[in-house]
């Protein structure tokens, strides 16, 4: 199984990536809508630091979304067990928050050959 990673700054500008995330849902919205469209289902945000991943899994439901918030450490091992914890809810879309170039092994795992 490939996850599929976007890059929601190149597709929405890096401050509408942010207002996705932190209304806690992938969700289009414009300002002349009152209600919002789920776009993705299941999906998870991954905000990537040096030594740490915050992982939140959305998962559309009537209501609010559900949401599954874990964090993971940054060695291959760990990361392969955020990619299993991913695979447990379904998840095939990724957004990645990331400073630097954190994000690289990340996305190497993420999107590396399926087990």
């Amino acid at each position: 199984m490939r996850l599929r990673t976007t890059d929601c700054r190149l597709l929405f500008g890096e401050e509408h990536a942010r207002e996705i995330f932190a209304t806690g849902a992938s969700l289009r919205h414009t300002a002349k809508e009152t209600g919002m469209e789920v776009l993705y289902p299941r999906c998870c945000g991954l905000d990537v630091h040096k030594s740490s991943i915050t992982a939140c899994v959305l998962l559309a439901q009537a209501g609010k979304p559900l949401q599954h918030i874990r964090r993971f450490g940054c060695t291959t091992r760990e990361l392969r067990e955020l990619v299993a914890w991913l695979r447990e809810f379904g998840v095939q879309q990724v957004a990645m928050e990331s400073t630097g170039v954190y994000w690289k092994p990340v996305c190497n795992v993420l999107e590396g050959p399926s087990d």
